[in-house]
């Protein structure tokens, strides 16, 4: 239990820690990105409104010929809130300010007077606002906490009410005016000081059921996960915003740091609503984290083989080709335990490759069927290098995903125990179960792991640009907000 704890804060440690390292991922957020997105939660806004809380208001005033009276308005509501003209713009170095320049409300509530002098004269009504002409600005500060993740807080609200249209109900009609120039500028300050009060709870609100689902880390095996922490708080120019990852995969139980950097990445190279770079860095760790974990391993029998193929993990197969096997292992199944015997190499290239390549270096202990024994037993082992293709598609889930294909691969004998042979006589076989197993390491690859977006988000138009050293993925984006529940 202790170890588990210690592995746990060491895990932590590391999160935090990356917030000092150089990114290897960024991903840029254009004004339209931003003003789509608003576009969206402004409907949020308008219905979170409704839950905007007004006091009850109470005012001494004289009436002729009444005299002096208690006026009160009660259970003051709004009903409706209706942004007209609304707009979201960038304020360096770490400010989002989205405005509406023209917004409608409704209000409702209930008045009543009494006269302070016997007989104490009293009568009540309903009342309906109907306000326009107004407008608020909303100040939104970005940011990290100390473990890379996003904070976005609402840090100043503005509110200006304009034109208030009252209508009474009830009451004596001849003392309509005179409540009506009263009651006019009392509920804009009262609206006014709640809506300013109240926005910024509701903005806040909106945004942490936004970012509830954020991915600061992503588990793609038991073991490993990607780590999207950022390294530095978002830049924030005129015209849009860019968010550092560390963008590094890492193993659960052991978060040492990978012995690799990533280089410089670019913010922009389109002018599409959302842009990610992945410094090579990315498929540098994860290839690290995966050999480290032992996924790099394989062993693969006639079971794995397509059955067309399975002739050739038997030794009556190379019974000319290399008769010193058949003679040691006559007519007996072979087996291919195959490992990393070190972490893969990955490089990212530009046109006119615009493909990204692994450099794998491999063991193949070929193993024969010894009949005596009943076991499989070592024949052979070789020593493989190969070169593998990768190609990557992102998905409109935002999903990465990637397909692998052997280019070519070079093969040396390092220990026999049937005596010396050209390797050559087995390339077929060689190349049959590097295919196989890249069969396997392709129905991973093809499951791919998601980009940090918040829920709701859908790419419409997503494509793959390839740079030396790094890869880009530009897209528009569709924003589906979530359902609010307001009390």
């Amino acid at each position: 239990m202790k170890l588990q704890a210690a592995l746990l804060l060491l895990a932590a440690a590391c999160i935090a820690g990356a917030c000092a390292s150089a990114p290897g991922m960024q991903g840029t957020m254009s004004l339209d990105f931003l003003t789509h997105v608003k576009d969206k939660l402004v409907p949020l806004i308008e219905q979170g409104a409704t839950a905007v809380t007004i006091p009850d208001i109470t005012q001494g005033i004289s009436v002729t010929p009444i005299g002096p009276v208690t006026m009160t308005l009660s259970d003051l509501t709004v009903t409706e809130m209706v942004i007209g003209t609304s707009a979201v713009a960038l304020q360096p170095p770490d400010t989002v300010y989205g405005s509406c320049s023209d917004f409608d409300a409704h209000i409702t509530a209930g008045w009543s007077y009494r006269g302070d002098w016997w007989p104490h004269i009293s009568d009540s009504g309903t009342l309906d606002v109907a306000v326009t002409k107004s407008s608020f600005g909303l100040y939104i500060a970005l940011g990290m906490d100390s473990f890379g993740k996003p904070t976005i807080v609402v840090s100043k609200c503005d509110v200006s009410i304009g034109d208030l249209d009252i209508e009474l109900h009830g009451g004596a009609s001849w003392l309509y005016q005179i409540f009506i120039d009263i009651f006019s500028g009392l509920i804009q300050k009262e609206f006014q000081k709640a809506l300013a009060s109240m926005l910024p709870k509701i903005a806040n609100e909106i945004i942490t059921v936004v970012m509830g689902a954020y991915p600061v880390q992503e588990n793609i095996t038991d073991t490993v996960a990607v780590n999207f922490a950022f390294t530095q708080a978002p830049t924030i120019t005129t015209t849009a915003i860019t968010c550092h990852y560390l963008g590094e995969f890492f193993l659960l139980n052991d978060p040492t740091p990978p012995p690799y950097s990533p280089g410089t990445l670019p913010t922009s190279v389109t002018t599409e609503m959302l842009q990610f770079f992945l410094d090579q860095y990315v498929a540098l760790t994860l290839g690290w984290a995966l050999f480290e974990a032992d996924y790099l391993q394989f062993y693969v029998t006639q079971d794995e083989i397509p059955e067309d193929y399975q002739s050739f993990l038997n030794t009556t197969t190379y019974r000319l080709l290399l008769p010193q096997l058949y003679m040691h292992f006559p007519n007996a199944a072979m087996a291919v335990n195959f490992y990393v015997t070190e972490a893969p190499v990955s490089y990212i290239l530009g046109p006119p490759t615009s493909g990204g390549t692994i450099a794998l270096n491999a063991n193949m202990e070929v193993q024969a069927y010894d009949a005596a024994s009943q076991a499989y037993t070592e024949a052979f082992v070789l020593s493989t290098l190969s070169e593998i293709a990768g190609n990557v598609e992102i998905e409109r889930n935002a999903t990465i995903t990637a397909q692998l294909t052997l280019l070519n691969v070079t093969v040396k004998v390092v220990d026999s125990k049937i005596g010396n042979f050209n390797p050559d006589i087995i390339e077929d076989t060689v190349n049959l179960v590097l295919r196989v197993i890249l069969d396997a390491a392709n129905k991973i690859a093809g499951v791919g792991f998601h980009l940090p977006v918040v829920y709701g988000m859908e790419f419409t138009d997503p494509s793959v640009l390839w740079f030396d050293g790094y890869l880009g993925l530009s897209t528009n984006i569709s924003y589906t907000a979530p359902t609010m529940c307001w009390n």
